[in-house]
């Protein structure tokens, strides 16, 4: 993925490496760059069998002040109550102009 900058729109594909066949819910969570907690994404499921979610973030998702190295992962809900997580991965927002 090429640069992302604060006030851009993106879609994001996030592989969680397990089937998502029976998946109720799928979001991504995470913390700031400051180690607080990030409001969390919804997502869709892209691909069930290969494990794909995908989450279209707004222009007004992260600001002008939201740049920095987020940490985040994946959090399924499966019918029948269950609930996995995802390993984390980085994302870094850059200042727009930078």
């Amino acid at each position: 993925m090429g640069k992302v900058y604060t006030e851009q729109e993106f879609t994001m594909y996030v592989n969680t490496g397990i089937d998502l066949s029976e998946a109720a819910n799928v979001f991504i969570e995470g913390t700031k760059p400051d180690g607080t907690s990030m409001s969390y994404f919804t997502g869709s499921v892209s691909n069930a069998t290969q494990g794909i979610i995908r989450v279209d973030v707004e222009d007004t998702d992260f600001d002008s002040s939201d740049y920095g190295t987020y940490t985040m992962w994946a959090k399924v809900d499966f019918n029948g109550g269950d609930t996995a997580w995802g390993e984390p991965f980085h994302l870094n927002i850059y200042s727009s102009g930078t």
